[in-house]
C-alpha cells in the first residue's frame, strides 16, 4: 500500500511540475531569465524533495540545475525542498502580478 500510495504521489509530482513547466513557456520571449529560473526550480524540487525523504544531502546532484550561489543557500537551510518552492514561488509572482485574467 505504501509503495503504490508513494508511485502515486510522485506521478502527480511530475505532472504538475510538468503543467508549470508548460504554463511558464507561455512567459513572454524578454523574459528569458525569469523562464530559464523557472524550470530550473522546477527540476530541482524534487531532487529536494527526495534527499529530503533520504534524509541525505549531497550538493552534487544540484549542479546541473542551479546556480552555486542558489545551491548554498539551499544546503545552508534546514529544508532544502522548502527552499526551492519559496524560490518557485518568488519567481512565479511577476507572472501572475502582469496576468490581466484575459488570456492574453
Amino acid at each position: 500500500e505504501r509503495y503504490w500510495s508513494s508511485c502515486k504521489s510522485w506521478t502527480q509530482l511530475h505532472g504538475t511540475a510538468h503543467n508549470m513547466a508548460r504554463l511558464a513557456a507561455q512567459i513572454p520571449d524578454n523574459d528569458v531569465n525569469q523562464y530559464t529560473s523557472i524550470v530550473r526550480h522546477l527540476i530541482a524540487f524534487p531532487i529536494a524533495l527526495k534527499q529530503h525523504l533520504r534524509r541525505e544531502r549531497n550538493d552534487k546532484e544540484f549542479w546541473p540545475v542551479l546556480w552555486l550561489s542558489e545551491i548554498d543557500a539551499m544546503m545552508n537551510a534546514r529544508s532544502p525542498h522548502m527552499v526551492v518552492l519559496a524560490s518557485l514561488s518568488m519567481l512565479c509572482r511577476p507572472v501572475r502580478c502582469k496576468d490581466d485574467g484575459l488570456g492574453k
